[in-house]
């Protein structure tokens, strides 16, 4: 029978060979492995939500990432080959050596004198139609770091330590800009794809919050029947077993009856009292004394 704890009436009906007893302990059970099943939809439906939530916070962010990459497609200038220019620190570079050497010593600066942590990227030059923006980033206790970036893009920025500077090749850092730029077509569709899934399972889990728990009629049979055994097993004996007041009052228990003792205990109670006080008519709640009145009685001192 698993778990379930048999009360005094249900091991005197087990034992008398009552075939309710045994129904009971199948209905227990299967009324626990609903419960479980239905805690189990509920803790779906609130995962759900959630993901509905986060999905209505994110479709926004990535519809903002695809308008962005389509304007930066449509401003974007082609750098390849010979038609390679490049402004850093206001100098305008047609080699990408050249001007990955000034960018890098920019960068050096940065890290020695970190204007860091301003709220905002500071721009740096100009490739391919984008600003090129650098900003410092000091944590304590971690290596000062500088981001890279493309202004007004959806493109990810690029993050150099000091140790990284000392072995980066000039023309190789303004050719992985390049290379980001020319990812942009990459990007938008990267976005247009992750828009689609996530409206598709915002949308698939919306349609499953609404569903009710698939069990539950069972579940409201099982519990009426559990009611209707359970008040079947209880003995008729509990039922008989006071005796009904004719006067509609509680009943009268068998150890209330008036008994010598107790008859005894009255008249006893009756002379302990003294100066016209009566006994109270209530056992164990101690008489009213008036003010001033020992409560030792006569010839009693405290």
């Amino acid at each position: 029978m698993g778990e379930v704890a048999l009360s005094y009436a249900e091991v005197k009906a087990l034992a008398t060979g009552n075939p309710l007893i045994l129904e009971k302990a199948g209905v227990d059970n299967e009324i626990a492995r609903l419960m479980r099943l239905r805690q189990a939809h509920c803790r779906d439906r609130a995962m759900l939500r959630r993901g509905v939530e986060a999905a209505r916070l994110v479709i926004p962010a990535v519809e903002r990432s695809y308008r962005s990459a389509e304007a930066a497609i449509a401003r974007r200038v082609d750098t390849a080959g010979e038609q390679f220019r490049m402004v850093v620190g206001g100098v305008e570079h047609r080699r990408r050596a050249d001007a990955g050497a000034q960018l890098l010593s920019i960068l050096i600066r940065e890290l020695e004198v970190p204007e860091g942590n301003s709220a905002e990227p500071r721009s740096t030059g100009r490739l391919g139609g984008f600003e090129v923006e650098i900003k410092a980033l000091g944590v304590p206790g971690v290596e000062t770091r500088v981001m890279i970036g493309l202004s007004d893009t959806p493109l990810e920025r690029l993050y150099v330590t000091a140790g990284d500077l000392a072995g980066l090749d000039p023309a190789g850092v303004v050719m992985r800009l390049e290379n980001k730029i020319r990812s942009l077509e990459h990007v938008r569709e990267a976005t247009v794809e992750a828009l689609a899934r996530v409206r598709k399972e915002m949308a698939a889990a919306e349609s499953r919050i609404g569903l009710p728990f698939d069990q539950k009629e069972r579940l409201t049979t099982l519990r009426r029947r559990q009611a209707e055994i359970e008040a079947a097993l209880i003995p008729a004996e509990s039922q008989a077993g006071q005796l009904a007041d004719p006067g509609g009052g509680p009943a009268v228990q068998p150890d209330d009856a008036p008994t010598p003792a107790r008859e005894r205990g009255a008249q006893s109670a009756g002379r302990a009292s003294w100066n016209g006080l009566p006994p109270s008519p209530i056992r164990g709640v101690p008489v009213a004394f008036p003010p001033g009145l020992d409560r030792g009685g006569p010839g009693f001192s405290r």
